[in-house]
């Protein structure tokens, strides 16, 4: 009996020491990652930290530190605020229609009365404009806006809405919309879908419960989807904010900053330090993290806004139960 319990014993030891470690084969899978990751996003971050306390200039082999220099140099810029301004009119122009229509949008398709043929193709032509490269987009609306002959010129006149052709990349209001609207037509898509999913993910009975219950399609939408779709708002909300401060493409290729700097971004500016005859690669570097500094402060303060404004919600709603 003691020599089957040894051998019992002495095999199970035995496993224990043929046991793989298959630990390792997950850093396999990682590190190609991991290096992609060092070389191509963290060591531009800290090259280009470096380079936001030196007075580099095209690249010259001699540079010294200046500590916060370019920073202090930067605050004083005119157009700096003048982009930053700019950059926040077009972000609250084009931002407050896009998550007002993909919200409308996405209850709308996912609603039950909504039963229309075709709805997957809907759903792709309000996507595609997402597909499409911002450079194509600005290329194209550049066009349609063309002066004397382009074809918005040329449909208004037809329809003898204006007399005369019509400059739009010459007014600063006009160009302004014009930006706003191709950004809302180009961004509300994706924030659609991710509020479709959101949606859908609500269980079924507490929508037809409210219907039943006699609530109409308004007050189901405020007071029960709404509510139950917070962190996916909030999602949408603080990544639209930080991609809407960085808006590039699109105004560099409609009309360049202009007219009168009146479209000018922050993120054109710092490509206007850094790569249009200038060469100052200290001071837009020193823009390029004082707008990072910018957008994680808001980001930061907007995500603790609307999660107080959430738990006061969920606070009061258990008090009256």
């Amino acid at each position: 009996m003691s020599g089957l319990r040894t051998h019992v014993f002495a095999s199970r030891k035995k496993g224990r020491m043929k046991k793989v470690n298959y630990d390792k084969y997950g850093w396999y899978f990682i590190l190609p990652f991991i290096i992609v990751f060092l070389v191509f996003s963290l060591y531009p971050i800290l090259y280009s930290l470096q380079i936001s306390f030196t007075d580099l200039k095209n690249f010259s082999k001699g540079f010294s530190y200046v500590g916060f220099g370019n920073y202090i140099d930067t605050l004083k810029l005119p157009f700096f605020w003048t982009a930053m301004r700019n950059t926040f009119l077009l972000f609250i122009i084009f931002f407050i229609p896009q998550i007002i229509i993909s919200l409308l949008l996405a209850y709308w398709f996912t609603t039950i009365s909504f039963k229309v043929r075709g709805q997957s193709f809907f759903k792709f032509s309000i996507y595609l404009p997402c597909i499409i490269t911002p450079v194509s987009i600005g290329m194209l609306f550049g066009l349609f806006f063309e002066y004397p002959r382009g074809p918005i010129n040329t449909l208004l006149q037809s329809l003898s809405v204006i007399s005369e052709p019509v400059n739009f990349m010459k007014n600063m209001d006009l160009t302004r919309g014009i930006i706003a609207f191709v950004q809302c037509w180009v961004g509300y898509g994706p924030m659609m879908i991710m509020f479709i999913g959101a949606i859908l993910g609500i269980n079924p009975e507490l929508l037809e419960s409210a219907r039943i219950d006699g609530c109409t399609g308004r007050q189901s939408f405020f007071r029960i989807v709404i509510p139950l779709i917070k962190p996916i708002l909030l999602y949408n909300i603080i990544c639209s904010t930080i991609g809407g401060l960085q808006i590039f493409d699109i105004p560099r290729i409609i009309n360049g900053g202009g007219p009168r700097n009146s479209t000018l971004t922050m993120s054109m500016l710092v490509y206007n330090q850094a790569f249009s005859g200038s060469g100052l690669y200290g001071n837009a570097a020193a823009e390029s993290y004082l707008m990072t500094i910018l957008m994680a402060a808001i980001s930061v303060v907007l995500y603790f806004i609307l999660r107080e404004k959430d738990d006061e919600v969920t606070y009061k709603r258990r008090n009256k139960r």
